[in-house]
């Protein structure tokens, strides 16, 4: 057996002075033992016989070990002369591997060796680890040499994310298991599956605002409040499920205070208010207000209701007079769910319809929420998997680090299986096994790495080897051999068989019989004969090969026998070529090689070629069902292929190409977010759009401050002063002032391997430069990727010049922004292309980072936009018509008593219209859908025309909802523009607090520390949104308009209703018109303003159209008609004047192109005309209502033409309308006037007394006759 490796190292000598006595070391020396000198070794043995305190077995027992790569202690003090070994041992070889079969095997050697004071370094793996030893057990010590080094903070990182993902998966399953929903996520299902009841919820009734926003006015709600003083603010959700609205009928009703207050409205009435037919809808604008034919008796109530007033009410009826409402009855139905789902006022349902509601909302939003959370709860098991994996990875290099510095591992087998890994990769020299007969001899294979050069066993001669279970076969029957005569005539050769039979034994022994070529047969006596298999060598086949050995019976068919030889063939489908067997056809061959041609995305196809082929067979027949294709294919489509495109974010493309020549990269990439601070780590996908951090910068130093947010570009200057702490290893800090110390490497504990080029202007090493001169040529920046760098390096590489001014002397003076606009890449390490997250560039990277988040938030924008587009073509407004038209016919013919309406609904509806109004008239975003959509809570449409409305125009009003959520998006430039500024202006106004102006002051220094403009990009994209919600809202007038103009002329408030609605639709619509108008303005976008134009002609005509048809609607008299007429005809002037003030204001902002006034006739001109010829329209419609004077000659001739007996049939009506009475000329029967529609006529032979003779029309009649 040779001597272990290390031991035949030149020089070695094993020390053996620390096993003699104390006065044999003394007087007579070390005594050392060389493996490879005989002399050496005996002497060794001699010399521990007499000087040691061991015996001369164990003496001999001991050189031994030591002389041998393996050796093997059986003796009763093995465990005597382990200890001694590891004192030898440990002198030469660290760490040594003790492996044992128990643990308490193990505890006893460890404190064997702690009792002899061996070794105090020593660590044990594993774990029942008794309470002596504790300290010593992996995981204490793990604890203890916890250090600040970046494999301990990267581990630290690495255990928090991963009890981050851990948390998030409890939560996810937890919610897929008891099938929780939520609120985020039950809004997101309304929105899609019931729009109408999440408009309704987000739009309740004024007093049901009142209560929810301030229920401590209410002293009923206010003693519930205080039972609820530790719970959670409620949602608006919350209120309606725990029916805090309908608290308030808890407040007292006291009659007599109720007559009070209903008289004391009563005198307000009669004082400041005048009745509904009173008012003065002459006005063009306001003539939709006016109800036609409206008895006066049912006017009572004043127009419009004084605000609330302050402080809480006393009665129930006072609270619900200040909002011009009678006490509303407190539901108490129990409807099944399916009418609940069509029921869209969820304010008027009772408590129990509510709980009934909410608990089908979340069974239905968790059944469809399921399949996406299978899919996330699958993607974050793959992350979790991914962050162990990396936390494994680290824990083992630490505990590699640990292991390394100890004398002594010791463990049990079954934790040699656990560390596996961690033992291979500590290089072990040395392995010491106790108890090897317990151990099994594969679990101590396993435990030898590789690195093993000295294996040590110690054993007891007494101790028992390993229980090894094996199942004993049970033998049963005859042990002779049966000897019995078969039907082959000869013996059985199977041993007897009890309870066999011998028919149904087969004789194995060789057949006798000879085959073709008289050779005997291969087979068994009991076996049919068949084709000879024996075997013929060396056999010449037709293809000039040579086989080996062929069976006998193919010898006379060679043509049939397989050649195996490997020959290099020609394909027949590609260009290829293919090592294939001589006998196998290249025809159905499968090209396993590279495609190599030239895809149309200008890409190398680097799939299999036969997968490229199967993509360009044209017709059926070529197909391998109708034949193998036998010629060559082109191939010019591909497989799809990875893009790999570098994105504007620095990522590769996802996204597929190959057969596309306008193959677009992917606009929504899922790699991770560029957003990482010291704060959070953004987890969304990069391309989502996500919001810069809020939280303060950290990039400070004992001379500068950034006093923006962290997400903010920084508007601090950079210091070039060199650092003064010291780093970890002693030497002071290389960097300059103000980056992390940690991150740097100290040149002068860099070894040679490590230095690489750090300035890349002079092409200096990093043992060439000296930072302690404090230059910037001089001092070091080190990346996080662990690249190091010049300072001056790094400010040219990231263009730091152009995001800071200096002064002649290079002194930075102030922040600025480079005068190129437009996306800037994020700077990257010149090295690796690793992002450069250095203190100093934050300004650059900043910028870069929304630049990046803006691209993103547009991208996303404009694919909503498109599909939003896409899916509004497939609309069809012409079957909506027709839709409302049918249901319109179906209501009228059930007349049904939900369609009537009282005046003092149509009071209530405009009060909550002008509060509604009111409420969100500074808003700059389009008004929230729940105006639009929530009939039941603003607008008093009865319950069947109201589900047949949002039945048909539903799919509008979900479309006008997702454009209000894109129109509603922030860009990430503009918010962070102003988080800087409002941090800008609170820091300045504390200095200038006592001065004049002083707001005026800070503000303007503000602006001038962040030193950029107002970003204007996300203007126009806010503006096309808003385009799109207008459309979507003159549609929806449109249908409106249309719905109204089915309503029958009896039902007066009925059409209020209807024409409320159309009127508060179309205004919503003009005011975020001129909001469009205002920021395309803003922005300087000439062609945006000159669009934006269009939409605010379009709804100034719509509304003048309907306030014409409502005018109409009333008696008019001819000067009326004629001022309607003149009105109309100064709108059109106004028009015209508009269309050409705004064209001329465009010319000028210009330069005059032939393809510029194109653009005007595709995008203005055209629409302009046709609203022009709109408004000629509704001016000729108005023209032809009036009534042209008629000449005497004309009259004349009409008297004659009527043939009338006498002059008594002429008359007037009240309006001064001209009608004739035939027959006698008396009146007889009471009508209409057909002009106005006053009373005419009269009865009995008496005239009405509004109605008076036309004494003009007498006088020509009586000189008609007398003629």
């Amino acid at each position: 057996m040779t001597p272990p490796a290390y031991s035949l190292h030149p020089g070695f000598n094993f020390d053996l002075s620390p096993l003699l006595k104390a006065h044999e070391a003394a007087s007579k020396g070390s005594l050392t033992l060389s493996v490879t000198d005989p002399i050496s070794i005996k002497l060794g043995r001699e010399q521990l016989q007499s000087r040691s305190f061991l015996d001369p077995s164990q003496s001999t027992a001991l050189v031994n070990c030591l002389i041998r790569s393996a050796a093997i202690i059986q003796h009763s003090g093995a465990s005597k002369v382990s200890m001694q070994l590891l004192r030898v041992l440990l002198q030469h070889v660290k760490p040594i591997m003790i492996i044992t079969f128990t643990n308490r095997a193990v505890d006893n050697i460890l404190e064997a060796v702690l009792n002899a004071k061996i070794t105090k370094n020593i660590v044990r793996l594993g774990s029942r680890v008794p309470k002596r030893l504790s300290s010593y057990a992996l995981d204490s010590l793990e604890l203890v040499t916890r250090s600040n080094s970046r494999l301990d903070r990267s581990k630290r990182q690495e255990a928090h994310q991963l009890k981050e993902l851990g948390k998030q998966l409890d939560a996810l399953i937890k919610s897929i298991t008891n099938q929780e929903v939520a609120d985020e996520e039950l809004d997101r299902y309304l929105s899609m599956a019931y729009p109408q009841h999440l408009a309704s919820l987000q739009s309740p009734p004024d007093w049901v605002w009142y209560l929810y926003n301030d229920r401590s006015q209410d002293a009923a709600v206010s003693r519930q409040r205080q039972c609820e003083a530790n719970s959670n603010h409620l949602t608006l959700l919350g209120f309606w499920l725990s029916v805090k609205d309908l608290a308030i009928h808890g407040l007292p009703r006291n009659p007599e205070q109720e007559t009070e207050t209903s008289t004391a409205h009563d005198n307000q009435q009669s004082s400041g208010a005048a009745p509904l037919e009173e008012e003065n809808f002459d006005d063009l604008d306001s003539a939709w207000m006016a109800i036609p034919s409206l008895p006066v008796a049912e006017a009572t109530t004043s127009q419009i209701s004084p605000e609330p007033l302050p402080g809480p009410p006393a009665t129930l009826p006072d609270f619900f007079a200040r909002f011009n409402m009678q006490i509303p009855p407190i539901p108490q139905t129990e409807r099944p769910i399916d009418q609940l789902k069509e029921e869209f006022d969820i304010w008027n349902m009772s408590a129990t319809e509510r709980q009934q509601l909410y608990h089908f909302w979340r069974e239905e939003a968790a059944q469809l929420f399921k399949v996406s959370r299978a899919a996330e709860s699958e993607a974050l098991r793959k992350r979790l998997a991914e962050v162990q994996q990396r936390h494994d990875a680290l824990q083992d290099q630490m505990r590699l680090r640990l292991l390394q510095k100890k004398d002594i591992v010791a463990c049990t087998t079954n934790s040699a299986t656990k560390f596996a890994s961690l033992i291979k990769g500590l290089a072990l020299r040395v392995v010491l096994v106790d108890e090897p007969g317990q151990v099994l001899e594969a679990h101590l294979l396993a435990s030898l790495v590789p690195s093993v050069e000295h294996l040590i066993c110690i054993n007891d001669p007494l101790e028992p080897r390993s229980t090894i279970n094996l199942a004993p076969d049970r033998l049963e029957g005859c042990l002779y051999s049966c000897n019995a005569r078969l039907d082959c005539s000869l013996d059985c050769a199977f041993q007897c068989p009890s309870d066999w039979t011998r028919a149904a034994v087969e004789c194995i022994r060789d057949c006798e019989r000879l085959r073709s070529r008289y050779l005997a047969c291969d087979r068994w006596c009991s076996q049919q004969s068949g084709n000879c298999r024996l075997p013929v060598f060396n056999v010449k086949l037709p293809c000039d090969h040579v086989e080996k050995q062929v069976p006998c019976f193919q010898v006379v068919a060679l043509d049939k026998v397989r050649c195996r030889v490997k020959v290099v063939k020609a394909l027949l489908r590609c260009e290829h070529s293919a090592v294939m067997e001589c006998s196998r056809s290249p025809e159905n061959w499968i090209c396993k090689e590279m495609c190599g041609q030239r895809a149309k995305c200008g890409h190398i196809c680097k799939a299999r070629c036969y997968d490229c082929q199967q993509r360009n067979i044209r017709s059926p027949d070529d197909t391998e069902e109708h034949g193998e294709v036998s010629e060559r294919i082109v191939r010019e489509h591909h497989v799809p292929h990875r893009c790999g495109r570098i994105l504007f974010c620095q990522h590769p493309c996802s996204s597929d190409c190959g057969n596309s020549e306008d193959h677009k990269c992917t606009t929504d990439c899922q790699a991770a977010c560029r957003q990482l601070c010291s704060h959070v780590t953004c987890n969304k996908p990069c391309g989502t759009s996500c919001n810069a951090c809020k939280e303060e910068c950290v990039w400070k130093c004992p001379h500068y401050t950034c006093p923006v947010p962290c997400g903010s570009p920084c508007v601090r200057l950079p210091c070039d002063k060199p650092c003064t702490q010291t780093l970890t290893c002693g030497h002071t800090c290389p960097s300059v002032c103000g980056e992390v110390c940690d991150d740097q490497v100290c040149p002068s504990c860099t070894a040679d391997d490590d230095i690489d080029v750090v300035d890349l202007v002079m092409q200096r090493k990093l043992n060439e430069v000296n930072p302690l001169a404090g230059t910037l040529d001089e001092m070091l920046i080190t990346l996080k990727c662990g690249h190091c760098f010049t300072v001056e390096t790094l400010d040219g590489h990231c263009e730091l010049g152009q995001f800071y001014t200096q002064d002649a002397n290079g002194t930075w003076i102030a922040p600025c922004m480079p005068s190129t606009s437009g996306f800037r890449q994020p700077p990257i390490c010149p090295t690796c292309r690793a992002p450069i997250t250095a203190h100093r560039y934050s300004r650059v990277v900043k910028r870069a980072d929304l630049d990046i988040a803006e691209r993103n938030v547009a991208d996303s924008i404009v694919n909503r936009l498109d599909a939003l587009n896409t899916e509004l073509m497939a609309l069809d407004t012409e079957a909506s018509r027709k839709a409302l038209d049918d249901q319109s016919l179906q209501i009228q013919a059930t007349r049904d008593k939900d369609l009537e309406i009282s005046p003092n609904n149509i009071i209530e509806m405009r009060t909550k219209i002008k509060q509604h109004v009111d409420k969100h008239k500074d808003d700059v975003r389009p008004l929230v859908a729940a105006g639009i959509a929530n009939m039941a809570s603003i607008f008093q449409m009865p319950h069947q025309e109201k589900k047949v409305w949002l039945t048909v125009v539903g799919p509008f009003i979900r479309f006008y909802v997702r454009a209000v959520e894109i129109a509603a998006t922030r860009f990430a430039h503009s918010a962070a523009w102003e988080a800087s500024l409002a941090a800008l202006y609170r820091a300045e106004l504390k200095t200038v607090a006592d001065q004049p102006h002083s707001e005026a002051d800070a503000l303007a220094r503000a602006m001038q520390k962040i030193a950029q403009p107002r970003p204007r990009a996300d203007m126009r994209y806010a503006t096309e949104a808003l385009w799109q919600s207008i459309e979507l809202r003159l549609t929806i007038a449109n249908l409106a308009r249309h719905w109204l103009e089915s309503v029958p002329a009896d039902q007066p408030c009925r059409l209020a209703v209807c024409v409320a609605y159309c009127v508060f639709v179309l205004k919503t619509a003009g005011k975020d018109a001129e909001n469009a108008l205002a920021s395309s303005r803003n922005a300087e976008s000439h062609r945006q303003t000159l669009r934006s134009h269009l939409f605010t002609l379009k709804i100034n005509f719509e509304l003048t159209s309907i306030n014409v048809w409502m005018r109409q609607k009333r008696p008019l008299g001819t000067a009326a008609r004629f001022q309607l007429l003149t009105e109309v005809q100064s709108r059109v002037q106004n028009a015209e004047e508009t269309i050409e003030g705004v064209l001329a204001t465009y010319r000028q902002t210009r330069s005059r192109s032939d393809e510029d006034e194109q653009w005007i006739i595709d995008n203005f001109t055209s629409v302009s005309d046709k609203i022009l010829e709109a408004w000629q329209s509704l001016e000729d419609a108005v023209r032809k209502g009036l009534n042209q004077p008629v000449s005497r000659e004309d009259k004349i001739v009409i008297i004659r033409s009527l043939k009338l007996s006498n002059v008594g049939h002429f008359y007037l009506c009240p309006n001064g309308h001209a009608y004739v009475i035939g027959e006698c000329g008396a009146a007889m029967v009471a009508s209409t006037c057909p002009e106005c529609g006053a009373l005419i006529g009269g009865a009995s032979h008496t005239l009405d007394p509004s109605n008076t003779v036309d004494h003009e029309m007498v006088e020509l009649a009586r000189e008609a006759r007398q003629a």
